[in-house]
């Protein structure tokens, strides 16, 4: 029996090869984009936050025999943490600060 004549065209022996041929090259798009790297977390590795001063106390540093002032913050998470600072710009016992973490972590009074 013979073939119907559409079916043993040349565009029709043709086009099954190149779907065959070209199948793969489907695959051969480019890579997909590498997920970012995760934010670097600043000094501390913490955002700031806030506290409540407990405690200032003159220090004098080893380093050139400086001084500067300690200063004892409980957090809002009840942590507590000593921060040295080379003024206490004003900050007393009771004032609401907010830590700045960071190399040195540093304290400004709170909003």
């Amino acid at each position: 029996m013979l073939a119907p004549a559409h079916a043993s065209s040349p565009a029709h022996r043709i086009a099954p090869l190149a779907l065959l041929l070209l199948a793969p090259l489907t695959a051969c798009g480019p890579e997909p984009a590498a997920p970012p790297p995760p934010a670097a977390p600043s000094a501390g590795g913490a955002s700031p936050t806030r506290g409540t001063i407990l405690a200032t106390r003159p220090v004098v540093l080893r380093e050139g025999g400086g001084t500067a002032v300690e200063i004892t913050v409980r957090g809002e998470t009840g942590t507590e943490l000593q921060v040295i600072q080379a003024d206490a710009g004003g900050l007393k016992a009771g004032d609401r600060v907010t830590v700045l973490p960071g190399s040195p972590t540093r304290l400004s009074r709170a909003p």
